[in-house]
Parts: C-alpha cells; structure tokens; sequence
C-alpha cells in the first residue's frame, strides 16, 4: 500500500502538493476557528459560521481536487490519444516507406532486365555487323578475282589480236592491214568499254552498298546511346 501511495505521489506530484496546502489551510481554519471559539467576547453564532465555512472550504477543496484529478485524467487520455495518433502516423510513414522500397526494388528489376536486353542487342547488332563486314570483304575478293581474270582476257585478247594483227600485215597488203588494225582497235576499245562499264556498275553496287552499310551503323549507334 505505501509503494502504490509512493507511485501515485510520483504520478501525480502536483496534485499531492495541491493536497498538503489545502489540508495544511483547513488545519489553520481549524486552530483558529478553535482559538476564537475559547475566547469569551466570541459571540455563539460566530461558532456556527465558522464551522459552516470550514465544510464549505472542504467542498470547495474536494472540488478542486476532483477538478485536478479530471484534468490529469484528460492530460493521459490526450496523451494516449496522441500517442497512438504517432503510432498511426509511424505506421503510414513505415507502409508508405515499404511501398517505397518495393518501387525502387521493381525499378531496379526493370532496369536489370533492360540492361541485359540492350546488351543481348548489342551483341546480336556486333554479330550480324561483323557478318555484314566479312560478306563485304567476300564481295570485294570475288571483284578482285573478277577484275584479274578480265585483265588476263584482256591481254589474252590483246595478244591474240596482236598476233592476228602481225599474221594479217604479212598476208595482206598496207590498206588492209592498217583496215584490220583499226577493226581490232575498235574492237579492243569497244571491249575495254564494257569493261569499264561493268567495273562502273560494280562500284556503283559496292557504293550503294557502302551507304546501306553505314546507314544501319549510325542507327546501331544510336540504339546503344
């Protein structure tokens, strides 16, 4: 019992304090309502009113006190509501932070996963560029090869023609053989025409596929940016 008197003066020290003054004044009332009731000149009605005072003091203290004691009551019942109004406050702010969390958690997955994308598109665009390239490279070896085997006909020609051309000076007479001699020219020229025109429409091909080329090189790049 005196550690619960103990706790509850802990609890409430004001309202203990409160409750000493107050008895302490009813004492005083009291001892000086016994003094004037001792003396002679004190008349008996004086009695009678200063014992009515002292029960009204005590109500008036006992209201007090039920005052104080309703004022605490309201202190802890606005501090537990605002406690549990922080609690539910700490309770969103921990959900909202969870939702949070989950949010980046996905972004970053997402992130993730499109890094890898971008990366597998990129190494299929390296794949089918360096495909593009040694196709390229076969193409123009193939040219190359063309090109030779038109310049070995073309001096194979040249040689059969010369030879022709030497055969008809000594069977036939100068005219002729100067007529033969232009024929082949003309023949040689007509030859190395097509030749070029062949060669022109090759690296016109090869210009055009050059461009292609580089077309889809800047838009691979700019894929990767």
């Amino acid at each position: 019992m005196q550690s619960s008197l103990i706790a509850q003066i802990k609890q409430h020290p004001l309202l203990f304090a409160l409750s000493i003054g107050l008895h302490i004044v009813l004492l005083i009332i009291l001892t000086v309502s016994m003094s004037h009731t001792s003396a002679p000149k004190m008349p008996p009605a004086k009695k009678v009113d200063t014992v009515k005072a002292v029960v009204i003091d005590a109500s008036v203290v006992e209201e007090e006190v039920q005052k104080l004691k309703r004022a605490e009551e309201n202190k802890r019942q606005q501090q537990i509501a605002q406690k549990n109004k922080l609690d539910r406050e700490a309770e969103k702010a921990r959900e909202k932070r969870r939702k949070e969390e989950q949010r980046l958690a996905e972004l970053k997955k997402q992130q993730e996963k499109r890094k890898q994308e971008l990366a597998l598109r990129e190494k299929e665009q390296a794949k089918k560029a360096e495909a593009e390239k040694l196709k390229k490279q076969q193409e123009l070896a193939k040219l190359k090869k063309q090109q030779k085997e038109l310049e070995q006909k073309r001096q194979a020609e040249q040689k059969r023609l010369a030879e022709l051309e030497a055969k008809r000076k000594a069977e036939e007479e100068a005219a002729r053989k100067k007529k033969l001699a232009e024929e082949a020219e003309v023949r040689r020229q007509a030859e190395e025409a097509e030749m070029r025109k062949l060669m022109l429409e090759e690296e016109r091909r090869l210009a055009k596929q050059s461009a292609e080329n580089q077309k889809l090189l800047v838009q691979y790049i700019a894929q990767i940016q």
